[in-house]
């Protein structure tokens, strides 16, 4: 596996490196070294996809053991992408060991060095001090955009086309996925009186639960403008809560119950053990959510969230719960209303249109990469 080290990194490494051999671009990567809130990273670009790998926090003990450090970066990035674990094996076998070498590639040179600069204009963004290896900016940048070969493509869709052209063959020569997650297939009712509005939604079970509000969002159409909370009951009470900030008493009252922020926690730390829980968005329209998993799929071939049946339209954002959407549906239905024609490019305006299966996948086909 060749790392092709920038002059900076070398000097770090106190390494000369060596010239690059015959590269194979599926095994090798590029590296840069910059500093971030004070602290010294280190971002890597794959050669063949632009796929981005972030370690942060470097300190002197971690640059004695830094071939170990990419090798077990690689590995976890690769597992957080839901790649088959034997897919997985082949790649670090085939890969080799870490040998670092002079930079030959500036197409990717240049890919690395956008990406630290969006890493460095987004510095307000947190990054995870308890771990060197930042799931989340990998997460998220897995979707930038770069020229490939002539086109704009994002790394993460070139990393599958190439991992799948070199792994996606069965023992039987068959064609075969190169993901394999256990997936939930969730129930997703959104509670009115009055109108049936639900999605059945196939969502992977390797995301946190701020992935998981995104899913949701883009099943039923919401914008995510407002805050949320995930509660798990049990005989009637809430036991825990999942939130996008546990420190609010506005979002957490239950002070008997734990409470624990949404991009720290796992689904799996509570489904499947619980069957279902409740999520409510926008706590002045108060728009209840019932999430009950309907089946455990344990080898779903992909890593997209994907929705295989609704019903009912979305009401708008801010329409002002259940009552306000009556009072929208019967202004822009009937065109003598007095508020037709302002409640109708209202909605517009916010986006209330009908639900459409393909558009709602084409969304949910990004949202576990959303970051606002």
């Amino acid at each position: 596996m060749q790392i092709g080290c920038t002059k900076n990194l070398c000097q770090q490494l106190k390494v000369i490196p060596q010239a690059f051999r015959d590269k194979v671009p599926l095994y090798a990567w590029h590296a840069n070294i910059f500093t971030l809130h004070r602290k010294k990273a280190v971002l890597l670009a794959h050669d063949a996809s632009r796929f981005p790998i972030l370690l942060f926090g470097l300190k002197a003990s971690h640059w004695k053991q830094i071939d170990s450090i990419i090798e077990k970066a690689i590995l976890r990035a690769l597992e957080n992408e839901g790649i088959r674990p034997e897919v997985i094996q082949a790649f670090m076998r085939d890969a080799g060991e870490v040998v670092f070498t002079k930079t030959n590639d500036r197409s990717v040179l240049s890919a690395m060095n956008q990406m630290i600069q969006g890493i460095k204009y987004s510095e307000n963004k947190e990054m995870n001090s308890e771990d060197i290896f930042q799931e989340e900016v990998c997460h998220y940048m897995g979707e930038w955009i770069f020229r490939h070969d002539g086109v704009y493509r994002s790394p993460r869709e070139v990393l599958r086309e190439v991992l799948t052209e070199k792994y996606g063959v069965g023992p039987d020569g068959s064609p075969r996925s190169i993901y394999s997650v256990v997936a939930f297939q969730f129930m997703m009712k959104l509670e009115l009186d009055k109108h049936k509005v639900w999605r059945r939604v196939i969502v992977p079970a390797n995301i946190n639960f701020r992935r998981l509000h995104f899913v949701i969002q883009d099943a039923f159409g919401w914008r995510s403008y407002h805050l949320y909370r995930f509660d798990f009951f049990e005989k009637g009470k809430i036991v825990a809560s999942v939130c996008l900030d546990p420190y609010s008493d506005f979002l957490f009252e239950n002070e008997n119950a734990p409470s624990e922020a949404d991009d720290q926690v796992m689904v799996t730390r509570y489904f499947p053990k619980f069957r279902e829980c409740t999520y409510e968005y926008d706590f002045g329209d108060g728009w209840i959510h019932k999430l009950k998993i309907e089946k455990i799929i344990e080898d779903y071939e992909d890593v997209r969230p994907v929705c295989i049946g609704g019903e009912g339209d979305c009401p708008p954002e801010d329409v002002g719960g259940e009552s306000g959407y009556d009072d929208f549906l019967e202004a822009i239905r009937n065109p003598k209303h007095p508020e037709h024609r302002e409640m109708t490019a209202w909605g517009i305006y916010q986006r209330y249109e009908p639900f459409d299966l393909s558009k709602t996948n084409r969304k949910l086909a990004r949202s576990l990469y959303r970051i606002d």
